[in-house]
């Protein structure tokens, strides 16, 4: 309950709605909440009825007294706890229910019922920023960081792999050249330069790709590969193990067709 003699103190008042016409103009919540004193007001209307019939109307079972006190004596993050002790998502079952614990509820006999679903909605608000508003600037804090970490090592890794790609590529380059200037004279006669040197050039490009980006790609997937597996295998032993058993079954069909398709495209 919430105070004794509120329900002949204080009248139903529930809280409002923005116009239409202000509605259509952004995305923004339309409920207008009751301020502070308002939604105190209200929560005192909660009587001591001894059978709470709100109980009995509330499809979830959820212990409404209890959180109509609590917030009487404005102990939200309390209110918050007893609301989630019996139901898990308030966030959306507060705001598309019917309220059918008000039309259950025994003020609504000879006098308008306790405004439940407005003080439900906001514990939920209230509750659940005075319980988290601390860690949210933390949990932001601690993205940040990890999106600069992987930033920096993503261009790390890019940058090195590139850099080892490069170099290979050059002694593989200067290999070629070195080996065409001594060819014996026949050669050129037999082949085309400029051929050959279109050849070498498409046939670096493509080691480059694949040294370069493709290697880079590859190196990150193992990692990611390598880490889900083990952060899989603490989460579930089972799991894990059914995913390394039925990878392969999945894996070795697709790669047995892929060779064959090559084969019968030659």
């Amino acid at each position: 309950m919430g105070k004794a003699t509120g329900f002949l103190e204080f009248d139903r008042h529930d809280r409002g709605y923005e116009k239409p016409e202000t509605r259509l103009k952004n995305w923004n919540e339309f409920v207008v909440p009751l301020d502070d004193k308002a939604i105190h007001n209200q929560a005192a209307r909660c009587m001591n009825c001894g059978i709470p019939y709100c109980h009995n109307g509330c499809p979830v079972n959820n212990i409404i007294p209890d959180w109509n006190h609590l917030v009487y004596e404005d102990q939200w993050k309390n209110a918050l706890e007893v609301l989630h002790s019996t139901n898990n998502f308030p966030e959306f079952t507060g705001r598309i229910c019917p309220a059918p614990c008000e039309a259950a509820c025994t003020l609504n006999i000879d006098d308008s019922p306790v405004t439940i679903k407005t003080i439900e909605c906001q514990i939920i608000d209230r509750g659940f920023i005075e319980q988290n508003l601390g860690q949210v600037g933390q949990y932001g804090i601690l993205a940040i960081g990890v999106a600069a970490v992987m930033a920096i090592a993503s261009g790390a890794r890019f940058y090195f792999v590139s850099i080892l790609g490069e170099r290979v590529l050059t002694d593989l380059r200067r290999a070629v050249f070195d080996h065409l200037l001594v060819l014996d004279a026949t050669f050129f006669d037999m082949h085309r330069v400029g051929e050959l040197t279109s050849r070498l050039n498409g046939d670096v490009a493509t080691i480059r790709g694949a040294i370069g980006s493709s290697l880079s790609m590859a190196l990150r997937g193992m990692v990611t590969l390598t880490g889900a597996l083990v952060l899989m295998a603490l989460t579930s032993p089972v799991l894990t193990l059914a995913v390394v058993v039925m990878a392969p079954t999945i894996i070795l069909p697709v790669v047995f067709i892929a060779r064959r398709l090559r084969k019968m495209s030659r």
